[in-house]
């Protein structure tokens, strides 16, 4: 395709970019490779009916030239009969060559997808991810806002925001994505965290039953799960959610286990 010369002032940066947030050390990288190589690649644009011009891949080249104060960028122009070939150049371009967040995935595939009506399997043949790649993305736009706000920060993994949704109490779950961010709790953690809150509501909702006799709405049926310390199977709500690490954990595990069995060779010496 041509190459041309199209002036900075005639250009608009995307109107849906897609990236939500600019890694400005990773621009800083780039506009150093343009300084001293030049721009190996040129962005692609799109005419407006008003006659500028929209970016429509290469968004962080446009952003390094104008730091560099380019008067013209090197750019192919797309016309209207190759809309297909720019949304998927574009997709390529930021799902290959660009570190992008989960949630911004999830939007580039999501329009797609909704892109004269492709669907999952097309999107998936065109842009060579799986299946189950597309899905996942997909399903990331369901997620409660808390959790995607932490998606499209980095804050944490798409492991951890699946387990995450499992947590309905707003409050307890945006406690959970600060201890994560402090921590870097995996997932395995975060699950047992999430049961544990599950734990604690149903042991206060009988607390409330027992204080105010209406047990109607309470399911008081029993449900036994295991002590993380003596692995005995007790009613939920005789038992009481902390946060220990893995360590503390098995030190405390050890430590009883020690005990039974002095308990134990007393008994035999006897």
């Amino acid at each position: 395709m041509q190459i041309n010369y199209v002036p900075m002032s005639e250009i608009r940066e995307p109107t849906n970019p897609a990236r939500m947030n600019i890694n400005h050390s990773a621009l800083e990288e780039l506009i150093d490779s343009i300084r001293d190589q030049g721009l190996l690649q040129p962005i692609i644009l799109k005419q407006t009916d008003d006659g500028m011009y929209e970016i429509e891949a290469g968004h962080r080249r446009y952003l390094s030239i104008k730091q560099l104060q380019w008067k013209e960028a090197p750019a192919i122009i797309m016309g209207k009969t190759d809309k297909d070939d720019i949304h998927l150049e574009r997709a390529h371009e930021n799902l290959i060559r660009e570190d992008l967040s989960v949630l911004e995935e999830a939007k580039m595939v999501d329009a797609l997808c909704n892109q004269n009506n492709r669907g999952v399997e097309e999107t998936a043949r065109l842009i060579k991810r799986s299946l189950l790649w597309i899905e996942t993305r997909l399903d990331v736009l369901q997620y409660q806002d808390d959790i995607k706000e932490a998606l499209a920060n980095k804050h944490i993994t798409l492991s951890s925001a699946k387990e995450l949704t499992k947590c309905k109490d707003d409050e307890y779950r945006k406690k959970l994505i600060d201890y994560i961010i402090d921590t870097g709790a995996n997932t395995k953690t975060i699950a047992t965290w999430v049961k544990d809150a599950d734990i604690k509501k149903f042991s206060d909702a009988l607390e409330c039953a027992r204080e105010t006799g209406i047990i109607q709405s309470v399911d008081l049926r029993p449900t036994y799960m295991e002590c993380g310390i003596c692995v005995s199977k007790l009613p939920v709500n005789e038992l009481r959610h902390i946060f220990l690490c893995v360590t503390c954990m098995e030190g405390i595990r050890q430590i009883r286990a020690d005990g039974e069995r002095h308990t134990t060779k007393e008994t035999k010496d006897e």
